[in-house]
């Protein structure tokens, strides 16, 4: 088995790092990620054939009996458009040849919307930069806009980041474990080693602002509570100076619209589901449609939010499919 993927070693620099190379030639498995097209046979597109690769500053094409895509739901939507699988509009704008017109790629991307109430420390409180993280995690059901069970997730943080001055604020924050709102991957190159363009279009669906300022009104009145003061000099809404009572609907949303970030759960954007329905992108052995031994396994295949991290779901469905391929 060849395994080729992306180690950062300092900021900015990106390096492929590739296993085994000595198996190249004959490695039943390609497992690709980012920086890399996918070779379709020049016959046909029932077939893939391998990956197109930088080895030592060089391109070059590596033969597999299947590939395997797991560059996750920011690189495995543009590695497929990069070699001509994707919306065969968008493909045509960016000079591709579109081989499989699978309009769905790249869209349909989840996020989990997430607020921040910073709590600024007094200094007796404070913690240090290796101290645990996550101290508490509450999930909840809103109950609104028709949003399903645990929908809703609270978590209590000691510190912002990894060094000292991080130390000196904690954070109550809220986020939608059930996202509506739904983003894209587009190209903006077709190099495959210039990054797509991403639009995580989080809190543009109303159900999401709904429910996110509800949570943060409950973060604010925990932070409100007599223990909370006791630790705190001051709360604020994300990085602005706007104080922890209740602002109204319209300075909230903007506030929200403003301080809003990710979770770093994106998924979705090679959505599996059935062959007839034009939202998929692959089935559920991870299959990419209208293409012969050519699967995405990673994030991008879930095909609705799975109201959790992403990590778990993701290890169960590599080895889940693993299984499979069997």
């Amino acid at each position: 088995m060849l395994v080729i993927f992306n180690l950062t070693f300092t900021p900015g620099f990106r390096s492929t790092l590739a296993l085994h190379t000595n198996l190249i030639q004959v490695a039943p498995i390609v497992i690709v990620a980012t920086g890399m097209t996918l070779v379709i046979a020049t016959g046909g597109i029932d077939l893939s054939v391998g990956v197109r690769a930088r080895m030592d500053g060089r391109w070059e094409e590596l033969k597999a009996g299947e590939v395997v895509l797991a560059a996750g739901a920011v690189h495995s939507p543009a590695i497929l458009m990069c070699s001509g699988i994707g919306p065969s509009k968008t493909l045509r704008e960016c000079g591709i040849d579109c081989l499989v017109d699978l309009p769905a790629t790249g869209g349909n991307l989840i996020e989990h919307p997430i607020i921040n109430v910073e709590l600024h420390l007094q200094p007796q409180f404070r913690t240090v930069p290796d101290a645990r993280h996550v101290t508490c995690c509450v999930r909840y059901s809103s109950e609104m806009v028709g949003a399903g069970l645990n929908d809703m997730i609270m978590i209590a943080m000691n510190l912002r980041g990894y060094d000292h001055a991080s130390c000196q604020s904690g954070l109550i924050s809220v986020s939608a474990f059930q996202a509506f709102s739904r983003g894209t991957v587009k190209l903006r190159s077709t190099d495959p080693e210039v990054d797509p363009d991403v639009s995580l279009c989080m809190l543009t669906d109303e159900r999401d602002r709904v429910r996110l300022r509800d949570g943060a009104r409950r973060v604010f009145a925990l932070a409100r509570h007599a223990g909370v003061q006791d630790i705190t000099q001051r709360v604020t809404l994300g990085a602005t100076d706007v104080s922890s009572e209740d602002p109204d609907d319209a300075d909230l949303d903007r506030l929200l619209l403003e301080e809003v970030g990710d979770a770093l759960h994106v998924s979705g954007t090679c959505r599996m589901g059935a062959t007839d329905d034009p939202r998929s992108v692959v089935n559920a052995d991870g299959c990419v449609l209208g293409v012969e031994r050519l699967r995405v396994v990673d994030a991008s295949i879930i095909p609705e939010d799975p109201r959790a991290n992403t990590n778990l779901t993701t290890i169960m469905i590599g080895e889940h499919i693993a299984d499979r391929m069997k």
